[in-house]
């Protein structure tokens, strides 16, 4: 039985994406004058400003090693493996982590075993967009969310910072302050590097993003094909419709401009 865990007021996050531990080599990470020898960067920065008051980690269930019964039980069998290696590897108690299993794709085939996970990356971005959407809907006022990407493979970086993006923009319309930083550590190269630099790659406030599609920009207002022999309107009805849409176009068209350009602008203008 998983443990439910309350999200209500976190002023801090730490999501970090995570691959197959199993070949990890332990060294020494360095972030901001502290250092600690691991396999992984999570016992560092899990004492980075402001301090998480939650870990969220990202896995695939492609990493799953053992015989399953059901998707479920694949879900819950990857989530006890990374559970008892973070337990191992950090203090972290129960009530601070969370464990998300996204989807991947690829055929695999862990010790005898053969898997084949069939879908599209896309699945990755909508499922980690929901679950983090979820965790993160109850937070504080001000919230920052601190950002991981040194372990994650392949495409979870990417597809991760860009489903938290749209998240922070959200955040940024009902909170006072949405504040996202974005780590990663030097590459690590087996029996060359013994100590890794952790990077600050991306300290932001987040901003309310805007689709600002000029109304009308993809063609003109034209009147749907007739299927009656007796018109609805008169045609000179039509076309003053017509005129008085496209001059409440243009007057909606200035207002959008104006609100998303700035407040003075649309003083100026109404």
């Amino acid at each position: 039985m998983v443990k439910e865990i309350s999200f209500s007021g976190i002023r801090s996050a730490l999501i970090s994406t995570l691959g197959d531990p199993s070949g990890w080599d332990p060294v020494e990470y360095i972030y901001d004058g502290s250092s600690f020898k691991s396999i992984f960067t999570l016992p560092l920065l899990n004492y980075i400003t402001p301090k998480p008051d939650i870990i969220i980690v990202i896995v695939l269930d492609t990493t799953v090693e053992e015989r399953i019964s059901s998707y479920s039980d694949l879900v819950e069998k990857v989530r006890r493996k990374y559970a008892g290696f973070i337990s191992k590897e950090t203090n972290l108690s129960c009530d601070q982590l969370k464990i998300i299993v996204a989807p991947g794709a690829g055929r695999f085939q862990p010790r005898d075993i053969f898997f084949n996970f069939t879908g599209n990356l896309s699945d990755f971005h909508a499922y980690v967009m929901f679950e983090l959407s979820k965790l993160l809907a109850e937070s504080d006022a001000d919230i920052t969310i601190h950002l991981d990407l040194t372990h994650g493979i392949n495409f979870m970086p990417s597809l991760t910072l860009s489903a938290i993006k749209k998240i922070m923009s959200i955040l940024a319309l009902t909170r006072r302050s949405a504040k996202l930083k974005v780590y990663n550590a030097e590459p690590y190269r087996k029996n060359v590097t013994s100590k890794l630099n952790i990077h600050l790659v991306e300290d932001s406030l987040a901003i309310i993003e805007y689709d600002l599609v000029r109304l009308g920009a993809e063609g003109k207002c034209t009147p749907l094909k007739r299927y009656y022999r007796k018109p609805v309107h008169r045609e000179e009805d039509l076309r003053t419709l017509i005129s008085d849409c496209d001059k409440m176009k243009d007057e909606l068209n200035a207002f959008l401009s104006s609100v998303f350009n700035g407040l003075p602008l649309a003083l100026y203008t109404f």
